[in-house]
Formats: C-alpha cells, structure tokens, sequence
C-alpha cells in the first residue's frame, strides 16, 4: 500500500532521496527544496519537445526570464506551457535539454518528472542525464514512451487549461537542488 505524504511531511524527514519523489501520487503544493539548495548552478535554460513520429514540434522554451515581481523569489521555478496540437496523442516524444552548470562539477545529475490532472497521476519519468563540467552547457536528449490515453481524458485535458501539472525535480550527485512546477494548456486540434 502506498502511503501518500504531504509537503510537510517529506521536508521534516530529512534530505529528500529520488526513493521519495517516485511514490509521488499527487502534485506538490509547494517547492520541496529551496533556492539555496542548488549549490551546483544547475538549470534547464532551453526545453524542446518533439513527436519522434511525425517530427512536429510540440513546445519549445528559452531560459525562464526573470519575474515581473521582483519579491516573487519563486517566479522562476514555475512555468505555465502552452502545448501544440499532437502531443497528448504523441507515442514517442524527444526532449531536447540545454543545462547550465555552475562552478561545482556534478557527477551525476538525475532528472524525475511526475504528471498530474486535477491531482491525479498520469505518468512519470526517471532519467540520469549525465555528468556536468564547471562552468559548461550540456544538451542531452531524452525519450518519452508516453502512455496511451484515453480519449475521454484527453479531451477533459484540453478543456481544462492548466489542470495539467507537474513537478520536475533534478538531483546533483543525489542532492536535491532544483524543483520547477508547470501548468500545460493544450492546444486543440
């Protein structure tokens, strides 16, 4: 039986592990780690998906600029996707990384992503993305085996802009250092 902890829960049990965050059932309400956990410099400047079927790009993003609200310390770690037709009944998906590292050198850097629709799971992913040299940029690609929906859902997924949810979470040599939140509005077709 899995057992659903809260935020809190999980932050007053110690370091987070990746053990943690695969049970993960439903979205964060906050930011599991903070601003200063990420010693290493590490952050996703560019994000692109493409439908390794058909080759049509379904999103793509640069580095996240800095927040209107300059109080908001946060802003940067959450992102509102607005997503091409194609994507929810994609089978295959590339998505293409650019990291920035800072002045630590990582030697192992783990991506996991958890999916969510009004709070219920949809998919995951657990991804070793590699090392990282100071002061470098990294692009990685990484595949998606998406699951298929149902159609009912998807449709739901369409007319419900930003229900959508996820948390990305990267590990630098098993630390937690950076959590991001996105909300996807998906284009209809």
């Amino acid at each position: 039986m899995t057992v659903i902890l809260s935020d809190e829960e999980l932050i007053s049990r110690g370091p987070i592990r990746p053990e943690d965050l695969l049970d993960m059932y439903q979205a964060s309400r906050s930011f599991l780690c903070p601003l200063e956990a990420n010693i290493y410099g590490l952050d996703c400047c560019e994000y692109t998906l493409t439908d390794m079927d058909t080759g049509n790009l379904l999103f793509t993003t640069a580095s996240i600029p800095n927040p209107d609200d300059p109080l908001d310390i946060n802003a940067g770690r959450r992102l509102n996707c607005r997503i091409k037709p194609g994507y929810l009944q994609a089978r295959k998906i590339k998505a293409t990384a650019l990291y920035s590292i800072g002045e630590i050198p990582i030697n192992e850097i783990r991506l996991i992503e958890r999916f969510y629709f009004r709070n219920m799971f949809l998919w995951g992913f657990d991804f070793i993305v590699g090392n990282g040299v100071p002061y470098d940029m990294k692009s990685v690609d990484l595949i998606y085996r998406m699951p298929k929906l149902p159609h009912h859902l998807v449709r739901e997924m369409v007319y419900a802009p930003y229900a959508t949810m996820s948390d990305s979470f990267y590990f630098a040599d098993g630390n937690l250092v950076l959590h991001r939140k996105s909300r996807y509005l998906f284009e209809n077709v």
